[in-house]
């Protein structure tokens, strides 16, 4: 029976193993952070009263085009990767260029490949291509915003619009910490102010830099539609050069007992601004905290013999400008308690006012003055260091783009997700999901307790490592991918536990050394 038991286990764990190394492989299903957004809008009827194709519906999803590839290539879908098909489509329509009655996606992609217009990774090879498919639809130009403002990026778009042209915008373009390419093009509809409605082939969202971070759009391009007027004034050069530095993500530890080393792992930082040459607004690759080339670290002030929250700082500089960010970690008593403040955390005003970061005045901290974002829920904002949450309700959670319930959710996070909150305003946490910064009701989430030790492969510290261990290492690797790298299935301290293998890396290798461990 004990031979049969440790059988049974190793072929459980093989068939979760084929399951891991195919998972990944099964295709890009829509995100885990779904956007909420009205779809009641009405459907133009033909003179036959037959409904017409609603193009405003058209989404890279649609199981109508959704598997087809984008230049032959297995993993080239338009699901995965079709948003600039799916923007051209959309515009073409919108701006005259072809019409339902003959003209989807579908039929686009079918034409792109039998001309060969897409490359080996499904990419577009060349606008003139697409005009020569789409008479009367025309890329004039691809321009880089030379503002790095929402308000600045909206009216740049604007400007085109009012002309009488169209615009699809690159709304994120950058190299993660990790090197991979992020990138996503949607159709702009309309512009009021910094508020951008856009149609997104990827998510029913209409608000465009309330889904995606302002920060993030690189650029645009203008496209000369059948009614478009033929000649065109260029925007005015006028630009100031900017720099500016972002904390995407927190590091995976905060928290620390006496003795612990700081680990910034899992922190991500990125550098933006002005070329004040060329005016260009420019994003320099994500790059992990401790390990950046675009940006100084200063951790002189961390003490961890000694119970106490710490400061760490960032530094970007360029043009002869520099930004800081900073971030607080906390070591915890010999009693594994938080130590009480000094003095009470001052809340940072509505206003940018000018501070000295860092405070100490030595080689490694030398003295700047810099301005820094500050919060606009100053007097009730309780400033705290990151800790995890998560939801065990029934349902989703829902996420406000503002610390109340009043507006629709623009997104939830799934039940049992675990994620980091930040300052607290009024009993909702700041929390960032794919880089915006979003808001979460605490009184209903449920708070992980790290103060717990874990042993290396036992995650849900029952003090045995068993199958029940591999399953949840498992499940947590098969949603890497589906899911924003801000929301985790397991804690920082279970996250310890599943690297069984302790190189620092949890991947399919841990999962060759809990079969090992469990097959003994």
């Amino acid at each position: 029976m004990h031979l049969f038991k440790k059988f049974l286990s190793a072929a459980v764990s093989l068939i979760m193993i084929v399951g891991v190394f195919t998972g990944s492989f099964s295709g890009i299903t829509e995100s885990t952070i779904t956007a909420s957004a009205d779809e009641s809008e009405e459907i133009e009827e033909s003179k036959d009263n037959t409904p017409k194709e609603d193009y405003h519906q058209w989404k890279q999803f649609d199981d109508r085009w959704g598997n087809m590839s984008l230049g032959g290539g297995t993993y080239n879908t338009m699901t995965a990767i079709g948003c600039l098909v799916g923007s051209i489509c959309i515009a073409a329509v919108d701006c005259g260029a072809k019409s339902v009655d003959n003209f989807s996606p579908a039929t686009f992609i079918n034409q792109m490949n039998s001309v060969g217009g897409f490359g080996s990774y499904g990419e577009l090879l060349s606008y003139k291509q697409v005009s020569q498919l789409i008479p009367g639809f025309e890329v004039i130009n691809n321009y880089g915003y030379k503002s790095s403002t929402k308000a600045g990026k909206a009216a740049e778009m604007k400007y085109w619009m009012d002309q009488g042209y169209y615009i699809i915008c690159h709304t994120k373009y950058y190299m993660d910490a990790n090197g991979y390419w992020q990138s996503h093009f949607v159709y702009i509809e309309d512009i009021d102010g910094e508020y951008v409605k856009m149609n997104d082939p990827g998510s029913w969202s209409e608000d465009m830099f309330g889904t995606y971070w302002y920060k993030f759009a690189a650029d645009y391009l203008v496209i000369k539609g059948p009614d478009s007027p033929d000649t065109y004034t260029e925007p005015p050069a006028s630009y100031e050069p900017e720099i500016a530095l972002d904390l995407l993500y927190y590091p995976n530890k905060t928290v620390y007992r006496i003795g612990e080393p700081l680990n910034l792992a899992g922190g991500v930082g990125i550098v933006t601004g002005i070329n004040p040459d060329s005016g260009y607004y420019w994003i320099l690759h994500a790059e992990n905290m401790g390990n950046a080339h675009s940006f100084a670290t200063y951790t002189s002030e961390f003490d961890s013999s000694k119970a106490g929250y710490y400061n760490i700082y960032f530094c970007a500089e360029l043009y002869g400008l520099q930004a800081w960010q900073s971030i607080e970690v906390v070591v915890l008593d010999e009693n594994g308690n938080y130590p009480p403040r000094n003095e009470e955390v001052t809340e940072e005003s509505d206003e940018s006012e000018e501070t000295t970061q860092p405070d100490e005045n030595t080689e490694e901290n030398p003295p700047v003055t810099s301005t820094r974002r500050t919060t606009e829920y100053s007097e009730e904002t309780t400033t705290t260091v990151a800790e995890e949450y998560y939801f065990s309700g029934e349902g989703d959670l829902d996420v406000y783009s503002e610390p109340d319930n009043t507006n629709e959710p623009v997104a939830s996070i799934p039940n049992g997700y675990v994620f980091k909150v930040f300052d607290i305003y009024d009993a909702y946490g700041k929390v960032y999901l794919e880089g915006n910064e979003v808001w979460v009701d605490t009184s209903i989430l449920d708070k992980a307790d790290n103060s717990e030790s874990y042993e290396k492969g036992d995650i849900n510290n029952d003090g045995v490592i068993d199958i029940c261990d591999l399953s949840l290492l498992n499940d947590y690797l098969d949603s890497l991918g589906n899911s924003p790298e801000e929301i985790s299935l397991l804690t920082v301290g279970q996250l310890e536990a599943a690297d069984i293998n302790s190189d620092g890396i949890i991947d399919k290798k841990d999962i060759i050394s809990y079969i090992s461990e469990i097959c003994v």
